[in-house]
């Protein structure tokens, strides 16, 4: 066609016998000799004016409107066949579409299908066939399918097998695989995460998830578990590099990369992100988030041995309260079933420290007054009695309620700053912000040690710090000929806690988050000035337009990209909200404005497109253990990632 378009004409055939081409309907109904419709046209030089010059004459089009209307099935000598061709197509999709149906719905809540043996009204048969039953109970068109043909044996079709089932599978997943690939690579730009887990069988899996731009909003999306045989950066690396090529995603477009801190991924000068860099220099590696948190919190927790003490008091409430039916009991009762109850801790998720020094400081009283009670009822054991009393008298001391309190206080934040950094659309610059406010908020607090004391001694009255009034041995104040050193500064009560404990607990905090915020400045200023274009003069903004430009030479050019953002300082300038990265990338976007600003526009979708969390990763593993379970242990690989990719990824299919 004219426009580039290509139409197939159905109506030319070709005889190879003859070496001529032929006017199938002028051969059938043409009362004209032509050479179309008679002996075959074979003037190649001449061919495509010949061709053209009949598909447009009148013989031939009326021609064409004699085979329409035969092939109305009211009209053809076969109508009874066609109509029962079309509805048997019909029946058969009809039974597709409930099958393909049922797969997805289980796929995506990671149930299993399989059953002991494939046998309709069987009680062991499985889900996917459990569920086809059920449904026929309100679905009479699938009632009588199933009456029909449930249970015809090998060789009768009847699309309820597990191998049509498997089969959707396949189909399913390689359709989402291929969906969120054309999303990649028309974004162009992305950023990879990398994290592996042991499963079921003990092979470890390295999940692999990707982040683009997609709708003016980032997206992680899931791709793939590559089972994995070491931890080696070398071997990571080589992984890595081969399932991206394999998958037809080009490394030269990789802008980012994030994984947690340990030193095979993280190292800076042979980890895994080192050698990306050496072969994509763009690929900025930015630690998660999440992980770094965690890491500041852990630090805190260990910054001295009464800060350990009191984690393992708390670690052991929930550990005496757990261990039987009726001290649980005698604990709900007290509590109540519309309170928090106490928590255990874990290593790994630091949001569980949290939890549990919550419930410890809502229930404080409720959960003294449980202990109260073991410690003096005679039917208890002497072993259960004595470590209620041990438990009640550590609740008793004044620097137990204070750290509760405090570390109540501090967690309740950290944790409320963690989930806002692990959510799939947050940018960089917001994750540096409130990392950033985060630690405003506890140099705020380090001054407020009178009123977290106050607050520590409403809840007992009577409470006094542990040493406080103990006798200390005093230097002799007779001066001899040398006397050695001067003895360190003995510190009591109050003054010893604030020095040795509070003080500890907030400048670990402090110095963690900073020292952890320092690695995301780079990026932050690189692309930060974006939000301040209004407050620019021409030098300045130039001169941070050069320095994002001369970094990403590949992709922004310096002069141009100078003078859009000096156009677009006056587009925005009516806005007098301060306007974060995303809202300028979607200012653009809404506004068809990819044209007139293409290198603000590109430069903005390499840091939207920045990882700030691998958490996508870690909740894959979440589905990796619901699908890959001790009962389902025997799947393959290729089975388990179309499983995987149909539920992490379950909103692609729906």
């Amino acid at each position: 066609m004219r426009n580039g378009e290509l139409v197939n004409r159905k109506w030319l055939l070709y005889s190879p016998s003859q070496g001529s081409v032929y006017c199938f309907v002028c051969r059938l109904f043409s009362s004209t000799d032509s050479a179309f419709s008679t002996t075959g046209f074979n003037d190649w030089k001449h061919a495509s004016s010949r061709i053209h010059e009949h598909e447009h004459a009148p013989e031939h089009e009326r021609c064409n409107v004699i085979l329409w209307k035969r092939q109305k099935e009211t009209g053809r000598i076969d109508s009874a066949l066609a109509e029962q061709l079309k509805h048997g197509q019909t029946y058969w999709q009809d039974v597709l579409k409930r099958v393909v149906a049922v797969v997805k719905f289980m796929s995506s809540r990671g149930l299993a299908f399989r059953g002991e043996n494939q046998i309709i009204g069987s009680q062991h048969n499985g889900n996917y066939l459990g569920i086809l039953e059920l449904i026929s109970q309100f679905d009479p068109f699938l009632d009588e399918h199933i009456k029909k043909y449930g249970n015809a044996g090998k060789g009768n079709p009847s699309y309820l097998s597990a191998n049509i089932c498997e089969e959707f599978i396949t189909l399913i997943s390689k359709k989402v695989f291929s969906a969120i690939i054309s999303e990649l690579r028309e974004a162009k730009y992305y950023s990879l995460s990398v994290d592996s887990t042991p499963d079921v069988c003990h092979i470890d899996q390295l999940t692999f998830t990707v982040r683009y731009v997609k709708d003016d909003a980032p997206k992680e999306r899931f791709l793939e578990f590559l089972p994995i045989h070491g931890h080696g950066a070398e071997y990571l690396a080589d992984v890595v590099v081969q399932f991206l090529k394999g998958a037809g995603i080009p490394i030269s477009d990789c802008r980012g990369q994030s994984y947690d801190n340990a030193s095979n991924m993280a190292g800076q000068y042979s980890g895994l992100q080192a050698r990306i860099k050496e072969i994509n220099k763009f690929a900025v590696y930015v630690p998660c988030a999440g992980h770094s948190l965690n890491l500041v919190g852990v630090k805190a927790a260990e910054c001295n041995m009464q800060v350990v003490s009191y984690f393992d008091f708390v670690q052991h409430l929930y550990t005496f309260f757990s261990a039987s039916t009726h001290r649980w009991n005698v604990l709900v009762s007290s509590v109540g079933r519309a309170h928090k109850i106490v928590k255990r801790l874990s290593d790994t998720r630091w949001s569980a420290h949290a939890d549990a020094v919550n419930a410890l400081c809502d229930g404080y009283e409720r959960i003294q007054a449980a202990l109260d009670s073991l410690s003096s009822d005679n039917t208890q054991t002497k072993d259960t009695a004595h470590n209620a009393l041990s438990l009640l008298k550590k609740m008793e001391k004044l620097e137990t309620i204070f750290l509760t309190i405090v570390w109540n206080d501090i967690l309740l934040r950290f944790n409320e700053t963690s989930k806002t950094v692990q959510k799939e659309d947050i940018n960089l610059s917001v994750a540096v912000n409130i990392i950033q406010s985060l630690k405003l908020y506890v140099q705020e607090i380090r001054d407020k040690f009178n009123e977290y004391e106050v607050k520590a001694k409403a809840k007992a009255p009577e409470a006094d710090y542990s040493d406080q009034g103990k006798r200390v041995k005093q230097r002799s104040s007779r001066l001899t000929g040398f006397e050695g050193a001067a003895s360190d500064t003995v510190l009591q009560g109050r003054q010893k806690f604030h020095i040795e404990t509070y003080l500890p607990i907030m400048d670990s905090i402090i110095n963690g988050l900073t020292r952890r915020g320092d690695a995301y400045k780079d990026i932050s200023n690189r692309f930060g000035f974006l939000v301040n274009l209004r407050d620019m003069d021409g030098k300045e903004m130039s001169e941070h337009c050069i320095k994002l430009a001369s970094y990403y030479h590949q992709d922004l050019e310096k002069s141009n990209l100078i003078s859009e953002c000096q156009q677009f300082k006056h587009y925005t300038f009516e806005k007098k909200e301060t306007m974060s990265l995303s809202c300028i990338y979607k200012i653009i976007n809404n506004d068809k404005l990819g044209p007139a600003f293409p290198n603000l526009e590109i430069a903005l979708r390499i840091f939207l497109s920045m990882m700030v969390t691998n958490c996508s990763g870690e909740r894959s593993f979440s589905k990796l253990k619901l699908i890959k379970s001790e009962l389902r242990n025997r799947m393959l690989q290729a089975r388990l990632n179309s499983l995987a990719l149909l539920s992490i990824e379950s909103e692609r299919h729906n």
